[in-house]
């Protein structure tokens, strides 16, 4: 029984792989910013890339065709998802459905120090990247910096935000939701701390909830 289960799982695990349809894209990074736009992901990955050259990976589920568009300007680079699936619902039961079809994950690495602007609704969002100005737009999401950018501004309505905490100023707020350092619960809802350094930390959520590690 248990071997079956294994053969199962193995067996399970092949067809998800095979199932995501992968799509990669690259272009010379140019430009003062680097917008993105999260309209039908799931995730975003935001990694550091040797070179001058943005480079995405787009995997997604439910899809028959997919795409990775650039539009170049003078100041700034936009990179934007479009998806068309076979199994695409009526518009009038869109709001009734929970999972999304496409399943869209997008792995962005750029060169060190770019700068990113990102917008959209629901996106979860790990950055692991030197990055020089960052800020980020989202409705719902849920947001961990592995690495902090020099510059970070982050507004989001729900959801949580995790980091650990390194020698930068911050300037955090919560309304409703809440603030944690290490594990403990804060009694207030904002936290400000200024360091001589120039990096900068500053959070804005309404019900979202911000956790902090020192360690």
């Amino acid at each position: 029984m248990r071997n079956l289960f294994l053969l199962l799982l193995v067996v399970s695990s092949n067809l998800s792989l095979m199932a995501q349809k992968r799509v990669v894209r690259s272009v010379t990074y140019k430009a003062n910013l680097l917008e993105v736009s999260t309209l039908g992901l799931d995730e975003i990955k935001v990694e550091t890339i040797d070179g001058d050259k943005v480079e995405v990976l787009l995997l997604a589920e439910n899809t028959t065709k997919q795409f990775v568009i650039f539009e170049e300007g003078e100041e700034k680079l936009i990179l934007r998802f479009q998806f068309q699936s076979l199994k695409r619902e009526s518009t009038v039961f869109r709001k009734y459905i929970t999972e999304r079809l496409e399943r869209g994950t997008a792995i962005i690495r750029v060169p060190k120090n770019t700068s990113i602007n990102i917008t959209g609704e629901n996106c979860n969002v790990i950055v692991d990247a030197d990055l020089n100005d960052f800020s980020l737009d989202l409705l719902n999401s849920i947001i961990r910096f592995n690495k902090i950018p020099k510059q970070s501004s982050v507004q989001f309505h729900a959801g949580n935000f995790y980091t650990k905490m390194r020698d930068q100023s911050i300037d955090l707020k919560t309304n409703t939701g809440t603030l944690s350092i290490d594990g403990e619960q804060q009694p207030k809802k904002t936290l400000k701390m200024v360091k001589e350094n120039s990096q900068k930390l500053r959070i804005r959520t309404i019900k979202g909830n911000i956790f902090l590690t020192s360690q």
